[in-house]
């Protein structure tokens, strides 16, 4: 028999209290970690780690204080990783610091906990234990995670927690996200080695409505100014939509940048597939850059053969 997702958020009062041992236990929190029940026309159900809520379920038969267990063990899962680990061992010691970092959205009552007080207290020191925190805090508080996720959307925050702030944003209050993630994307002064950028557009705007993704990716992959991988994947990210509503900008894009080629090859590339005719057309300009540069003349001649397009 399949047993219902649910989010602790959802059960009944005293759903724990009624189980007398840890077989019981195992058996209720097993369906914790699928998901929440409540998600299901959303873009991005919260699920727990694979684990967590029997990680919980053996601290709690361990000892008598689980939460304070679990949070040392990840605490020291969390050091283990920064000092280092072999390559075969990295998958296994990430997905073991998620079920701790986690686990404690798996106890009677988590919606109670004191979320924001532990993740304050390491968010500078550990901030990717910090991040799947955040995640569990989510799983159990539902919007109420919301003012901890604002909070934690400052220029100082590391790029992993910041990132996991994103996703609760985008969660429970798109208008909000939206606007925070042009804040993000456009406003702010990019640190040196900017990685939040690319990885924000990569793997946070898929988690956004349609309409306002397709938005920011306009905007990131035709700003100049934006980070290299960021801008390809926008540019990447117009073209998994196939919609060519992206046709105008992308031609706008090619005629207008001339510092960086693979972004101007990339958004030809992608116009032809969502609108070929416009394309065509401009194929069968020349354009007087191709005298100076021989990379874009051999790039843009070997589309015009395959288009079998006679440039003018």
């Amino acid at each position: 028999m399949r047993m219902p997702c649910q989010s602790p958020r959802s059960r009944g009062p005293g759903t724990f209290g009624s189980l007398p041992a840890l077989g019981g236990l195992l058996a209720a929190l097993a369906s914790l970690s699928c998901g929440d029940a409540q998600s299901g026309s959303l873009p991005h159900p919260l699920a727990l780690e694979p684990g967590a809520c029997e990680a919980y379920a053996a601290a709690a038969a361990a000892g008598a204080d689980p939460l304070a267990s679990l949070r040392a063990d990840g605490l020291a899962a969390a050091l283990r990783l920064k000092g280092g680990v072999a390559p075969e061992e990295w998958e296994a010691a990430q997905a073991n610091l998620r079920r701790l970092a986690q686990a404690p959205a798996c106890a009677p009552g988590a919606d109670q906990l004191p979320w924001a007080d532990w993740i304050r207290e390491t968010r500078r020191s550990e901030p990717g234990f910090c991040a799947q925190q955040l995640h569990a805090a989510h799983f159990a508080l539902g919007p109420r995670a919301l003012p901890l996720a604002v909070e934690l959307d400052d220029r100082e925050t590391n790029d992993e927690l910041r990132l996991a702030a994103h996703r609760v944003l985008w969660r429970e209050d798109p208008g909000l996200a939206y606007a925070r993630a042009r804040g993000l994307l456009f406003r702010e002064s990019p640190r040196a080695q900017d990685r939040l950028r690319p990885a924000y557009v990569e793997t946070i705007l898929p988690l956004a409505p349609a309409a306002e993704a397709f938005e920011l990716r306009l905007a990131a992959a035709a700003d100049d100014g934006m980070e290299h991988r960021a801008r390809l994947e926008a540019l990447r990210g117009l073209r998994a939509t196939g919609d060519p509503a992206a046709a105008p900008a992308l031609e706008s894009i090619f005629l207008g940048e001339h510092a960086n080629f693979i972004i101007r090859r990339e958004s030809l590339v992608i116009l032809r597939e969502l609108d070929r005719a416009r394309a065509r057309a401009l194929l069968a300009r020349r354009f007087p850059e191709e005298s100076t540069d021989p990379g874009l003349r051999e790039f843009l001649d070997g589309m015009r053969a395959q288009e079998g397009v006679v440039p003018l």
